[in-house]
């Protein structure tokens, strides 16, 4: 993922200069965005844009240990067959804290589109989300 939010960065920064703590998500998600999401939107945890339609609904992910600054998903991510309308063109994924609502913690626009049409089903396989700190 290429950017942390804005939320996050200022929960890391008070956590660790002791100003609130911050509390680990349970579970972590991925959440697909269409064409009409933006970078700006996503770093301000704006929830605009968010696929929808028939069978969507993010899809849990799970990290593996940090090496050299980064942690790759060590499960693959299926979301559902997209029912009839399909999703639309996804362009944005972001790695969120909740399964509806909640906050984004990382967000990164994809190198190309991805149209997802009625029977469409899109994969993340292992080691394709890859979150770096630097």
């Amino acid at each position: 993922m290429a950017s942390a939010s804005d939320y996050l960065e200022t929960a890391i920064l008070d956590h660790i200069t002791g100003n609130a703590a911050y509390a680990q998500p349970g579970v972590l998600y991925v959440a697909l965005f269409t064409d009409a999401a933006s970078d700006a939107d996503l770093e301000q945890g704006i929830l605009t844009n968010e696929a929808a339609g028939i069978n969507y609904q993010r899809k849990s992910v799970v990290f593996g240990a940090a090496v050299q600054n980064q942690s790759n998903n060590v499960t693959d991510v299926i979301f559902n067959q997209a029912g009839a309308g399909g999703w639309g063109t996804v362009d944005h994924v972001a790695i969120m804290d909740s399964f509806t609502n909640g906050n984004i913690l990382f967000h990164k626009q994809l190198g190309t589109p991805q149209p997802i049409a009625d029977g469409d089903q899109l994969k993340f396989n292992i080691d394709n989300l890859t979150i770096t700190m630097t």
